[in-house]
């Protein structure tokens, strides 16, 4: 798997080694949208540049063509037997301002839900026992605020909460309304494996919802989560009176974030006496097939979480959405305060079925190394910030005989695509000649000042020896030399594209602008807007030790 060790994960493309038996299914190809992308999905990989008119071709298809090209994608990227269990818990009910017009924990609808104080941390602690000793391995966290701007007290407390869960060898999740940079970086710190911030609906039909958050509030809140480097779980809920043109926009907005959501819930609205829409019509089977299916053709390295409202769909009924590529569910009697299916339930309907747990994944958290670099002020940057985005991996140095030549290229580079989605990271070294023997300070100094280099410059790294960056290995793994996988001198380039794929090598004497030349069609502006197949530029600066 390309870039497996890094937060670039979620954007990686599927293994190409399927495509023979993607052929073996091309009779169907030119049946459906459905088909077709789910042709183009498992050939290519994730892609961030849907347009609204793509997912709504793949939307309208057959139920039938969804439910066998969604399983089609569904089985290429993920153990189709395995489903996640996951328990959430209200730790904070009722009393919320919001006027969410579906929600019953709202102060301003008369539900019978009462405010209540945050539950202790042993009540929340026993609650995360019983859910393990049930199977689940993700234990999901809920409290009913707007925000959590001036609960300090609570806050800390929550991230009590989740150093303890994560001992017991549980994944963790948060739903606390919105929350600022600073909260995410502290939710990481503390071990948090995702935060669920849900996008509801449709930019265009959210405001016939809520009128109290806006979208692009949201938003924000998953940029602060994506950067944190916290697994984002974000979907929405059908059933709010919308048309099927908002759920496409909703599976639209979540398709071209910059990266995919680790999980994308699919909630059925619950109806519930005392809220403005007490009296909307139950959502039916088929209407949860199109969202799966199309939300697996368009998000395939997602969980797509069949949510809310699955306590009403018989297990033939839930059958056809795990074919359709929903891989988890949520487990326990509730769902903050509304029914859900009960555990007797549940654990038939696996062995029905013939599902399998889905182990819990903490590759992405265990090591905070893993998924950050150290600018060169010694601050962590979460290289999630860069998905989607054009990166150009170099190693370069100050007092090399290379850097002159290198740098004025590399900044002409930059300041003709960085808006167009390039960024260069750069990251010193001394191996090469001890042509980087500056301190971080120095080195910033020389960049910026000598330079005039104004993309982003990390800490001081090996690239080659036992203590070599574990990026560095990966992409020396990923792409070898012509005498060897081992760096050789100072601005050695590798070239990264957008599903996180190193698709080539350069040798230090290859300069900037004649890897400009060789991808012309990764350079053009139109291909770079409009094709999906633009590279993204990822240069790692080795400053020579």
């Amino acid at each position: 798997m390309m870039l497996a060790r890094f937060a670039f994960r979620s954007q990686l493309r599927a293994s190409v080694s399927s495509r023979q038996s993607a052929s073996c299914c091309s009779s169907y190809s030119s049946s459906s949208a459905a088909s077709a992308e789910a042709e183009r999905t498992i050939r290519e990989g994730p892609r961030n540049d849907w347009s609204r008119d793509e997912i709504k071709a793949v939307y309208d298809s057959s139920v039938l063509e969804l439910l066998f090209h969604g399983a089609r994608v569904h089985r290429h990227v993920h153990n189709f037997r395995e489903v996640q269990q996951c328990t959430l818990l209200s730790i904070k009910t009722g009393g919320c301002s919001e006027d969410c017009s579906y929600c019953p924990q709202s102060s301003r609808y008369s539900t019978g839900v009462k405010a209540q104080k945050l539950m202790s941390k042993d009540a929340v602690i026993e609650a995360a026992k019983k859910a393990k000793e049930a199977g689940s391995t993700r234990f999901c966290m809920g409290a009913a605020w707007r925000d959590t701007i001036g609960r300090k007290t609570n806050f800390n407390q929550i991230l009590d909460y989740i150093k303890e869960i994560r001992g017991m060898g549980m994944e963790v999740c948060c739903t606390l309304g919105m929350i600022e940079k600073q909260q995410a970086l502290e939710l990481k710190k503390a071990g948090l494996t995702a935060y669920n911030h849900n996008l509801d609906t449709s930019r265009e039909y959210y405001p016939n919802v809520i009128t109290t958050r806006s979208y692009d509030d949201r938003l924000e809140t998953l940029e602060h989560v994506r950067e944190a480097g916290i697994n984002v779980c974000s979907g929405g809920i059908i059933g709010l009176g919308e048309a099927e043109e908002d759920r496409v926009g909703l599976l639209h907005t979540l398709a071209t974030l910059p990266s995919h959501p680790e999980s994308v819930p699919i909630n059925a609205l619950l109806a519930v006496k005392g809220t403005p829409l007490e009296d909307q019509k139950p959502v039916e089977i088929w209407e949860m097939i199109r969202m799966i299916g199309t939300a697996r053709i368009v998000m395939p390295k997602a969980m797509v979480r069949l949510s809310a409202g699955r306590v009403r769909f018989t297990m033939p009924e839930q059958a056809l959405c795990f074919l359709a590529g929903a891989n988890s569910i949520f487990t326990g009697e509730k769902l903050l305060t509304t029914p859900n299916n009960d555990f007797d339930a549940d654990q038939l309907m696996f062995k029905t079925l013939g599902l399998i747990p889905k182990p819990p994944s903490f590759s992405e958290d265990d090591s905070e190394s893993e998924n950050c670099e150290k600018d060169i002020e010694g601050n962590n940057v979460s290289l999630s910030k860069f998905t989607g985005k054009v990166l150009l991996i170099v190693n370069v140095a100050s007092k090399c005989g290379l850097t002159q030549g290198n740098y004025k290229e590399l900044n002409i580079l930059y300041a003709k695509y960085k808006t167009k989605g390039l960024e260069i990271l750069a990251f010193p070294c001394n191996q090469f000649g001890g042509q980087e023997p500056g301190s971080n300070k120095e080195i910033k100094e020389n960049i910026c000042t000598m330079f005039k280099g104004e993309f982003p410059i990390f800490d001081k790294i090996e690239v080659n020896g036992e203590n070599a960056s574990p990026l560095y290995k990966f992409l020396k793994e990923q792409k070898g030399g012509l005498f060897g996988d081992s760096i050789k001198w100072n601005f050695a380039k590798f070239l990264v594209d957008k599903q996180g794929n190193v698709v080539d090598r350069y040798a230090p004497t290859t300069s900037p602008l004649e890897i400009e030349d060789r991808r012309g069609e990764a350079w053009n502006m139109s291909e770079i807007e409009n094709e999906r197949h633009f590279y993204i530029l990822i240069l790692f600066r080795c400053m020579l030790v």
